[in-house]
């Protein structure tokens, strides 16, 4: 009796478009939530990437004499 219900009807396909439609509000948090995951794996990335930069950096070996750590001209030799 109750599929033979016109109201009955009426809210089975009701309820079946809700189902279709999405909740724009879902979709909006959906989408910060999937940018949010993709920044914090590029910040994780991109710390260990210059983590090991600056390994390598300091990692390499001293060049002869004093490190030219301000890169100011080299001083003229020693006069007589």
């Amino acid at each position: 009796m109750r599929a033979l219900s016109p109201h009955h009807n009426l809210k089975e396909a009701n309820h079946v478009e809700n189902r279709k439609r999405t909740n724009p509000l879902i979709l909006f948090f959906a989408v910060v939530g999937v940018c949010a995951v993709i920044y914090g794996i590029w910040t994780i990335l991109n710390q260990k990437l210059s983590e090991q930069r600056a390994r390598t950096l300091f990692a390499a070996p001293a060049s002869s004499g004093i490190p030219n750590v301000l890169h100011a001209p080299p001083s003229a030799p020693p006069q007589p």
